[in-house]
């Protein structure tokens, strides 16, 4: 039959809308219209356009989509996933300042009532921000102190709040001298709590004090934009400078740690992290530990370790005390356990020392600003030292000048928990070779 104008009309319209259809700009506009879930009135296009262009419409899609806190943790440095989800925010706590010689409090005494801000600056950074409160009795002035926390391979965390980390040549508030060493540890009691040990050694790697951290998260009322605009803020409210720290309801702390407390044995379940540098992994195992007493001086203290194959490792060590009521007890080996305020002990060695026990050679001040990163100033200025024979009494054929030791930090009244502990291995560079943690109950007779 004849075609009549509006038949051509229509005929030119389908060509036209065809060739559109037809046309790959067109093809990308309508997939990327249908995967946007707020279009639902949009028509689908063929499947065989949404074949073709699938693996670009993907990638668009994913760069669009804020990350989740599971992308967060497979993409970034797991540590900091994990020190981040517990630790940051704002803390109030007292700061007892305790001499390891004797394990008493050190004179004159130093009790400070603190806010603590851990703030994450910048991705995997954050600024650790210490306020001391004046303390007229004690003749406390005010101070404040900055700290920052990167991970690195020394830096341990776990996602329940447990972490552990070393910093070289830094100053420690009410601390008035150059340390040289601290290993920083922490343990989560509950959601709201945890207790922190500072261990600090001088300049010629002598144990020179410990200080424990009993502090409480604080939670303050959201009012509006506030300073850097990071997460730990958003936790806790305003920024520091603008808060007054008004002391919270006195809550009452665990009673000092005795000596007959830690008789027994305690087992539970434990876990550690090889450090990336040595392959990296992880083991889940059994642990037990066990004091016993032999009623006059003598100590004798187990650990015992069994893996998910069934292999035990145990390792036993013999100490002594004054009595039943003496803070310290000196074991063989020359590690020294302090029982403190809180329920808690630490576990570590007087003196540190090469594989001959000579001391090592201290580090100056120049020597850890020309090292690249404050953590690894540890490790790489032993090196420097080492190589240039700055350090005669090491051992020349060896890059390890350090005796292998263990820096172990518990609570023995972790709330729920029961008992709870965490223990880094060093090797003998000086670094961190594995670090552990346990949560272990008192084993019935």
């Amino acid at each position: 039959c004849k075609k009549t104008p509006c038949r051509h009309i229509l005929f030119c319209s389908s060509l036209f809308l065809a060739l559109l259809q037809a046309c790959p700009s067109h093809a990308f506009n309508s997939v990327s219209i249908r995967l946007d879930p707020s279009c639902r009135s949009v028509k689908p296009p063929c499947r065989k356009n949404l074949k073709s262009f699938q693996h670009v419409t993907t990638e668009s899609t994913c760069n669009l989509r804020k990350p989740s806190s599971l992308s967060l943790k497979m993409n970034g440095d797991p540590q900091w996933y994990a020190f981040s989800q517990y630790n940051l925010g704002r803390w109030q706590g007292k700061a007892l300042h305790i001499d390891p010689t004797t394990g008493e409090y050190v004179e004159p005494y130093v009790i400070r009532n603190y806010v603590l801000d851990v703030i994450e600056v910048e991705r995997e950074t954050a600024v650790e921000r210490f306020i001391g409160e004046p303390n007229e009795m004690l003749n406390l002035e005010p101070v404040a102190h900055e700290t920052t926390i990167r991970p690195d391979d020394d830096f341990d965390a776990t996602i329940d709040g447990f972490y552990s980390r070393d910093i070289s040549m830094t100053s420690v508030p009410d601390y008035h001298n150059l340390a040289g060493l601290v290993i920083d540890m922490s343990i989560p009691i509950n959601d709201e709590e945890r207790v922190r040990c500072n261990v600090i050694y001088d300049k010629q790697y002598v144990l020179s004090r410990i200080i424990l951290y009993e502090e409480r998260r604080m939670k303050l009322p959201q009012k509006g934009p506030i300073g850097f605009g990071t997460q730990a803020q958003k936790k806790s409210g305003d920024s520091i400078s603008v808060v007054k720290t008004n002391k919270a309801k006195a809550e009452e702390t665990r009673p000092p740690l005795q000596f007959l407390d830690i008789v027994g044995s305690f087992a539970g379940d434990a876990s550690s992290r090889r450090t990336w540098r040595l392959g990296g992994g992880f083991l889940n195992f059994r642990s037990r530990g066990s004091i016993l007493w032999d009623g006059d001086s003598r100590v004798r203290k187990e650990t015992e370790m069994i893996d998910q194959h069934m292999k035990a490792s145990r390792t036993v060590v013999w100490g002594e005390m004054k009595d039943e009521y003496s803070k310290v007890l000196e074991f063989d080996g020359g590690d020294r356990m302090i029982l403190l305020p809180s329920g808690c002990w630490v576990t570590v060695p007087v003196m540190l020392t090469d594989i001959e026990g000579n001391t090592i050679q201290p580090m100056t001040v120049l020597d850890t600003l020309s090292a690249e990163t404050q953590q690894s100033a540890y490790s790489k200025v032993l090196d420097l030292a080492l190589h240039e024979g700055q350090s005669s009494k090491s051992n020349p054929r060896s890059n390890s000048i350090f005796k292998s030791y263990t820096a172990e930090f518990g609570c023995n009244q972790a709330g729920s928990y029961g008992r709870r502990r965490t223990w880094r291995l060093y090797g003998e560079d000086g670094r961190v070779n594995s670090c552990a943690i346990a949560t272990e109950s008192l084993e019935k007779k």
